[in-house]
């Protein structure tokens, strides 16, 4: 178990933003969470599951997808893979909503095997069964984009941001935000110059073939608007893997 830092003075920026899960049966606008001045330090609580390794093999999901959990439709961030399982990355309050995750078609992909939420925004997913094509990589426009490991962000950095909705690109705006919803804050976030809808929450973003963080919040529709990132760094750390 991870224990949060408290934000450094001086560089903690409160923000409006909406949660980005959506309902299956009717895909509302998620509601906005009213910003504060204070954010306290929060201690992550990760929720463990067991997932029983199977010889069988799957097809690739890849970053980018739809993935469905409890009536709720998230996005697949990275791929990433430990000592001996894959694992998916995806927002921390989609994971909290559900543990068996399918694809589009209903197939099982996996079960929640840690999350994160508030503090951080980040889940992971373990693959039920090892992935038919193990490379990791994310979805733009249809097609295969290695990832092939990670990259820090900077203000100003272009970056690319892939989901349901389609690819689209813009800058890193700022670091080190926080937004503050119902449950509690979520700090240390990148903000980015890219619109998100209800239902990208966990959504890839990268620069060139480097993953950057997941979309786990935003301010305002498409096409307007910007997105609140968690940075993939903290999940990796957490749970020892890496992306591939």
């Amino acid at each position: 178990m991870k224990s949060l830092p408290a934000p450094a003075r001086g560089t903690t920026a409160a923000a409006m933003a909406g949660l980005l899960a959506a309902s299956i049966a009717t895909a509302p606008a998620a509601p906005a969470a009213h910003a504060s001045t204070t954010v306290p330090a929060t201690a992550t609580v990760p929720a463990t599951a067991t997932v029983p390794a199977t010889a069988s093999s799957a097809a690739p999901a890849l970053g980018g997808d739809a993935i469905y959990t409890a009536g709720s439709r998230c996005v697949l961030g990275f791929n990433l893979k430990g000592k001996d399982a894959y694992f998916f990355l995806t927002a921390g309050h989609c994971a909290r909503n559900g543990s068996t995750w399918t694809d589009g078609s209903g197939q099982t992909l996996g079960i929640t095997g840690g999350s994160s939420f508030p503090g951080n925004d980040y889940g992971i997913v373990r693959y039920a069964s090892t992935p038919g094509d193990t490379k990791g990589g994310v979805r733009v426009n249809g097609e295969f984009y290695d990832i092939i490991g990670v990259a820090t962000p900077q203000v100003g950095q272009h970056v690319t941001v892939t989901s349901p909705i389609g690819t689209r690109t813009g800058q890193v705006r700022a670091l080190n935000q926080t937004v503050n919803h119902a449950e509690g804050a979520v700090t240390g976030l990148i903000r980015i110059s890219v619109c998100a809808e209800p239902g990208d929450s966990g959504a890839p973003v990268f620069a060139d073939h480097l993953a950057i963080g997941i979309i786990v919040g935003a301010e305002g529709r498409c096409p307007g608007g910007t997105s609140f990132v968690q940075p993939i760094g903290e999940p990796l750390d957490a749970y020892g893997l890496e992306v591939y």
